[in-house]
């Protein structure tokens, strides 16, 4: 267990003169990740990436953009639309886990012409509603989210939009992911209570504060331990975003093509993180021989990994994978069909 050093708003750290006071005999006190501190340094984490990470500022704007966005308004109007924009805009997608969602508001045929002249933001299920006030809170103003952005009910529409997830990732300005949600009715914002207060003197300062020690977020976790990251179709969505926000029990965490959590927050193993983003910051149609027994090595380890993922229907099998096989053949001369790149298919089976 590490511990984290934060002031009463969820913000900025101090070298501290440290005393425990045992029991606490201090006020009861709860962080949010939802807080002011938190949006205020996720929006300098967006802008610092967007204007000086060479990896991530280089992005030319998609020429590709989703079919449908929801235009969530702002904070004193609480009228949503699904709308069709005539050009690119900056957007955020989302990442989440759908759980039972039979009785939530969903595009479909019979809601079509409703949500596209407005619905109310009290319509949502819990999650939705969160996603939308982040959205705002980061001055974002369309969003993506599956089940109100394709018409659930229309299969040709459905798979249209299925093979495009790859565009609206790749193309989304951040992805906001409810890493510790389980379901769409639970909460994206969370509360973590500290294990204990702790009072304390910053040096050079007279004043008594207090210090809120919690358990790190990340220590010792795999991407097993978040109920987001045991869902298949997140797999593409974690790769291909090129910015994303983790809400979870412990606080927010940001990453992009160029930082991530260190050093033990990335979803994947590192050096399977490291690899794709050097894979995606270059194109390389002339690959030596170590080149390409590289991106086997690289497409062995994703496939293991997507693999241990769950499904709710197994003919999906291919298709959540296959925007992370087009950002492959986009970036590498590496071909792949039914999951094996074809230049390796002798080594790719089992044989009997």
């Amino acid at each position: 267990m590490t511990l984290q050093l934060v002031d009463s708003q969820g913000g900025g750290t101090h070298p501290l003169s440290l005393k425990a006071v045992y029991p606490p005999n201090l006020p009861d006190f709860s962080l949010t990740n939802a807080s002011i501190a938190t949006f205020e340094a996720a929006r300098s984490s967006l802008h610092d990436c967007n204007s000086t990470h060479t990896s991530c500022k280089d992005r030319k704007p998609s020429e590709i953009w989703p079919t449908r966005l929801i235009d969530v308004g702002s904070a004193g109007n609480d009228c949503l639309r699904v709308v069709t924009l005539a050009q690119p805009q900056l957007y955020c997608a989302t990442s989440h886990c759908w759980g039972n969602h039979a009785n939530h508001l969903q595009l479909n045929r019979d809601t079509y012409t409703r949500l596209v002249s407005g619905f109310s933001f009290y319509e949502l299920p819990r999650l939705y509603a969160d996603f939308v006030i982040a959205a705002r809170q980061l001055g974002v103003q369309y969003l993506w989210v599956d089940s109100l952005c394709i018409i659930q009910d229309n299969k040709d529409d459905w798979e249209y939009e299925a093979r495009r997830m790859a565009d609206v990732y790749q193309g989304s300005y951040c992805t906001l992911a409810a890493t510790s949600a389980q379901n769409s009715d639970d909460s994206l914002f969370l509360k973590t209570s500290p294990l204990c207060n702790i009072s304390y003197v910053p040096k050079g300062v007279q004043n008594w504060g207090l210090v809120y020690p919690r358990p790190g977020w990340f220590q010792n976790s795999t991407s097993a331990t978040f109920p987001l990251h045991k869902r298949a179709w997140v797999f593409q969505e974690t790769l291909l975003s090129p910015r994303q926000l983790h809400f979870g029990f412990g606080g927010v965490s940001f990453t992009c093509r160029q930082i991530g959590v260190e050093p033990s927050g990335e979803f994947f193993p590192p050096q399977i993180v490291q690899s794709w983003r050097d894979l995606l910051r270059t194109k390389n149609y002339k690959l030596t021989d170590v080149d390409r027994a590289k991106g086997q090595a690289l497409w062995q380890t994703l496939v293991s990994e997507y693999s241990n993922r769950n499904l709710t229907f197994e003919s999906d099998r291919l298709l959540a994978l296959e925007g992370v096989v087009s950002a492959l053949q986009q970036h590498t001369p590496l071909r792949v069909i039914a999951g094996v790149i074809v230049d390796f298919l002798p080594y790719s089976l089992i044989w009997h």
